[in-house]
């Protein structure tokens, strides 16, 4: 009897190293995708072509004020955690310097709902309320994984819900998603947030030091 315990103690150990192998399988993993992810916060080294770039100056959606005569764009994705942050650091940015635009791009093998965030999003634009609704998006991200855009629309009063989802079933809002997602994966945006200022990527590190004037030589070129 005594070796059949014994025997359980071993297997039920084996059991559990199995399962802790596992386990650290699974966390190294997603911190290898993680940093997949965050690496394209770091590279200063996509541009956009003078004609791409008067296309995302066309079609982006503006973010909060006119601004500067300095272009921030964003691509973004709703469901993505570092994109909510940047969007907090993005709220204390100097509009009188800079203009901001968002442009779609949903990491749809990562995020199932973020595309229809971007289309409801573009629908929130034809409203009105571009930047009020951009930013409920991203307070209620459990919202979005239910598609609940019923509770993220009570955020923004001025919505009009059933006007939201008759334009969430159009197609071109969905056109317009499709756009950003063609043009950022043209010019070499592979995860988000990823920031270009002037045409040029620029790092979330630089993101940060915008206000403390350190990235004039970037912002002229």
């Amino acid at each position: 009897m005594k070796a059949h315990i014994t025997n359980a103690t071993s297997v039920g150990r084996a059991h559990k190293g199995a399962a802790l192998a596992l386990d650290l399988g699974l966390v190294v993993g997603l911190v290898l995708l993680g940093v997949y992810v965050y690496g394209t916060l770091h590279k200063d080294q996509l541009s956009f072509s003078s004609g791409d770039w008067k296309s995302v100056l066309r079609d982006g959606s503006q973010l909060g004020p006119s601004g500067g005569p300095k272009t921030l764009v964003e691509f973004t994705d709703y469901q993505c955690p570092y994109c909510k942050t940047a969007n907090e650091a993005l709220g204390g940015l100097d509009h009188s310097k800079y203009r901001v635009l968002i442009i779609h791009y949903p990491l749809r093998s990562l995020h199932a709902q973020a595309e229809a965030a971007a289309i409801a999003a573009e629908c929130a634009k034809e409203q009105g309320h571009f930047s009020e609704f951009h930013t409920a998006l991203f307070n209620d991200q459990e919202a979005i994984a239910r598609e609940d855009w019923a509770q993220i629309s009570s955020k923004v009063p001025s919505i009009s819900l059933p006007k939201l989802r008759a334009c969430m079933q159009s197609e071109p809002a969905k056109a317009r998603v499709e756009k950003g997602i063609a043009i950022g994966t043209k010019v070499g945006v592979n995860g988000t947030p990823t920031f270009f200022l002037n045409r040029k990527s620029i790092s979330m590190e630089n993101i940060a030091r915008l206000e403390k004037g350190t990235l004039q030589r970037l912002a002229s070129q």
